[in-house]
């Protein structure tokens, strides 16, 4: 059941930005008019910095570092969809967006150790903070054009977000025997999805998941 709301949820999406490319909703089109990410429509004003780095002091031990910003500021992000008779214009249905200024900054690092022909360990560290503001949510005029009326749905809330979130995972392989070998997992996560708002500091208080997983395979010989 859920996966059909979030399917219906994803049709309506995209139906909202096919009418304001002037298509009928369910209409499928390879090549829009107006360029637009995944859920995004009109001109998107954005500005990307990638730093990569990367450090082999051995032969055996391997570390690469990765750093990137964006900024982006968009007129209209898809939000919602709301039923309404009223709204002819659009076949019974409020498509309602708002522009939006993000900015996404990120961390990763990796380090792969070869501990001997047999035994080695890999690491994967990220780090991201995504924030995101939206102005006044709009609603869609008509098909075909880029014209919006403002517009709140019942209920509505604040959709601003401020993530922080912090992924590792670590892999210990150890083929203790010809074709028999043994893998030690740890995943680790923390994020603040749940909570709005949190200050940076405080964001190591949050509770923290981890995953052990140990998994062996043995080559049986005659």
């Amino acid at each position: 059941m859920v996966r059909e709301r979030d399917a219906r949820q994803d049709q309506r999406r995209v139906d909202g930005i096919h009418l304001a490319l002037g298509k009928q909703p369910g209409f499928r089109h390879q090549r829009p008019r107006i360029p637009y990410d995944v859920g995004h429509l009109g001109q998107l004003d954005a500005v990307s910095i990638n730093a990569f780095l990367t450090v082999k002091p051995s032969g055996s031990l391997l570390v690469r570092l990765e750093s990137s910003f964006n900024h982006e500021i968009g007129a209209a992000q898809y939000l919602d969809a709301v039923d309404d008779a009223s709204a002819v214009a659009t076949f019974g249905t409020r498509y309602v967006f708002a522009a939006i200024d993000r900015r996404t900054a990120s961390t990763t690092g990796r380090v792969e150790l070869s501990l001997s022909p047999r035994m080695s360990l890999q690491t994967f560290t990220q780090v991201l903070f995504s924030k995101g503001r939206f102005g006044t949510p709009k609603a869609l005029e008509a098909p075909g054009t880029f014209d919006f009326t403002a517009y709140r749905p019942p209920g509505f809330s604040d959709p601003d977000f401020d993530l922080k979130s912090l992924r590792a995972n670590a892999v210990f392989r150890w083929e203790w025997r010809p074709g028999s070998t043994t893998y030690l997992v740890w995943t680790h996560t923390r994020d603040n999805s749940q909570i709005a708002r949190l200050a940076a500091a405080e964001f190591f208080s949050l509770p923290s998941y981890n995953v052990f997983l140990v998994k062996t395979s043995w080559w049986f010989s005659r």
